[in-house]
């Protein structure tokens, strides 16, 4: 119900207004504005959109600049916040974009495209990342709190334009959190970063300050679905049934309001034991929009290899995705499942469909990277780069220029694993210089992101070959150094360094060393999250983790790392079974 009056004097109009909510009679918002009385129909504006801004919770740091946006424009963008919060992602980077082309000045609604996309459909849409350069330029319009929230994002980061670490996301994280002690989207987000990246960024801590994050997130506000939804996430990760099975009825509720993103319930349920509920909520499809439809059965897939659970709903998801697929983001979206699947089992070859899908130059490295962390994927290795230099995986798909890196880095990287050191100190220069041209290959607000430290260390770690027990390798402690403060891998567009293999490199060199502390170190950091590169990879972490960690004395971890590999390698290809089978009998030896 609106409440209202007006007071007029011969030289000034004053309009107020109250907004209450009519089944308890509760106030949401109060405001009033004055002005020439010539001037009612503005004011009557102004009046209109200074409520809808309290009405929809936002604070007054983000009021001013909300309202002198037009009136369509602000609608488009609260409705947007609204369909964020509860979970129809989509539909709010559609009304947040909306509003951004309405008003090109609203600085809001951009750093809102670009926060919903850092997390959600980033197979289905990249329409958040494209407006990054365009909010980077007008960000004096932002408060100082969403300053730094922006700052944060992964495909932001402090140090843009030029590239920032996961280390330097994460602390601006926890500098924004701390910050804005009240708001529920700075905890999320610092919850979020722990999760996927804290481990990767060296934080031992990084488990339970997410947990601690997400929770003073729900506190602060139990309607933030998003939040509810990863905090699942994190429960089923560290093993906590009580936390998964709390949260995952706080968030059931959710989706009974309307929610539609119900993905993260059914993995509740698989880790819970609750097989006919698991079935349920992976078959729903009422209440849910294609596009939440088809990135449920992509998260499915993709949460089966990384949360360590039986893949046989993975497969049933990918096969309805090939199915039921139309558009090219539904296909790389069952392309990108099949592969975590394939590369989970033990299975992957030179032969699969999906293979021969793989987009562009992104997908290349980590194929190659694959290769070069699992030798029993050498030949797939060399067949992806030999068809790389026959003119496959272009930059675009019209077929635009080629990814000079991927010769000199992922090609360089995959000779000297089979011991042909004659290219690598050249390989390396052409890096340096293509890290400085001034003409690059793909566009500049991209290019500035682009970090090429990691393979030019890597080549020359590999280069001097296995240390032995006790001997100095500078540049291998400066690699080890460099990846403790997690470079970034990826930018969305192109796969531009080795990270995983740098990580797996540091372990190998550390034990040959006789440091099992640091090899178990750097086995360990690596990104919880849905990029190729470590989730291809991850049973090959596991198996090393698990024998380090026994190494270490650490019987229960190493458990845990040797069960996590054994539920996706129940039946490898034969080139993968005589490793399955030493993990079988070291697990078998940790029971005894």
């Amino acid at each position: 119900m609106l409440l209202g009056s007006a007071v007029a004097t011969p030289t000034e109009l004053t309009l107020s207004g109250s907004l209450l909510r009519v089944v308890d009679g509760e106030e949401l918002a109060r405001e009033s504005v004055s002005g020439a009385p010539a001037g009612v129909a503005a004011m009557v504006n102004r009046l209109t959109a200074a409520l809808l801004i309290g009405e929809a919770g936002e604070g007054k740091d983000r009021g001013a600049g909300l309202a002198t946006a037009p009136l369509e424009a602000l609608q488009d963008y609260l409705a947007g916040r609204k369909a964020s919060r509860r979970g129809d992602y989509f539909v709010a980077m559609d009304l947040y974009g909306r509003a951004f082309a309405r008003d090109s000045t609203l600085a809001l609604a951009a750093s809102a495209m670009v926060a919903a996309n850092a997390w959600q459909g980033t197979v289905f849409s990249t329409a958040g990342f494209r407006v990054v350069p365009q909010v980077w330029r007008m960000r004096d319009r932002l408060g100082t709190r969403d300053l730094d929230l922006l700052l944060a994002l992964p495909a932001v980061g402090p140090n843009y334009p030029r590239p920032s670490t996961s280390a330097e996301i994460i602390a601006q994280a926890e500098r924004a959190a701390n910050a804005a002690p009240d708001s529920p989207e700075h905890w999320l987000l610092l919850g979020q970063l722990m999760s996927r990246y804290g481990a990767a960024a060296n934080r031992p801590d990084w488990a339970a300050r997410s947990a601690d994050a997400l929770d003073r997130a729900i506190a602060l506000d139990s309607s933030l679905t998003l939040a509810i939804s990863d905090r699942i996430f994190t429960a089923i990760e560290a093993g906590d049934r009580d936390a998964t099975e709390r949260f995952a009825k706080l968030f059931e509720g959710r989706v009974a309001a309307g929610f539609t993103d119900d993905g993260m319930l059914w993995a509740a349920a698989r880790a819970l034991g609750d097989s006919a509920a698991a079935i349920r909520w992976r078959d729903r499809r009422d209440g849910l929009s294609r596009t939440d439809y088809m990135q449920k059965l992509t998260k499915i897939a993709l949460h089966s290899a990384a949360l360590g659970m039986d893949l046989g709903d993975a497969r049933w998801a990918v096969s309805t995705l090939r199915r039921e697929a139309t558009t090219v983001p539904e296909h790389v979206a069952a392309t990108l499942g099949d592969l975590a699947i394939l590369f989970a089992e033990g299975r992957a070859n030179a032969g699969d469909a999906s293979l021969r899908e793989v987009p562009g130059p992104q997908w290349v490295g980590t194929i190659v990277q694959q290769a070069l962390i699992e030798p029993a994927y050498r030949s797939l290795g060399t067949a992806t780069l030999a068809a790389e230099a026959a003119g496959q995986y272009r930059l675009t798909s019209d077929g635009g220029p080629r990814w000079p890196p991927t010769q000199d880095c992922y090609g360089t990287l995959h000779q000297v694993a089979g011991g042909d050191i004659s290219g690598a100190a050249a390989a390396s220069r052409r890096l340096l210089a293509f890290a400085a041209t001034e003409r690059p290959p793909v566009s500049r607000d991209e290019w500035q992101q682009i970090d090429l430290r990691v393979c030019q260390l890597l080549l020359q770690v590999l280069s001097e070959g296995l240390p032995s027990a006790g001997e100095a390798r500078p540049a291998l402690d400066r690699l080890d150094s460099l990846m403790r403060t997690a470079p970034r891998g990826f930018t969305g567009v192109i796969n531009f360094q080795p990270t995983a293999l740098a990580n797996f490199t540091i372990a190998r060199y550390r034990e040959a060393q006789g440091d099992i502390t640091g090899a178990l170190a750097a086995i360990r950091r690596r990104e919880v999250d849905y990029f190729p590169a470590y989730l291809w990879s991850l049973p090959a972490f596991l198996r090393q983790e698990g024998r380090l960690a026994a190494l270490a004395g650490g019987t229960a971890a190493a458990a845990r790392a040797f069960d996590h590999y054994l539920v996706m390698r129940t039946d490898p290809g034969p080139a993968l079974r005589p490793q399955r089978d030493s993990v079988i009998a070291e697990r078998a030896a940790l029971r005894r």
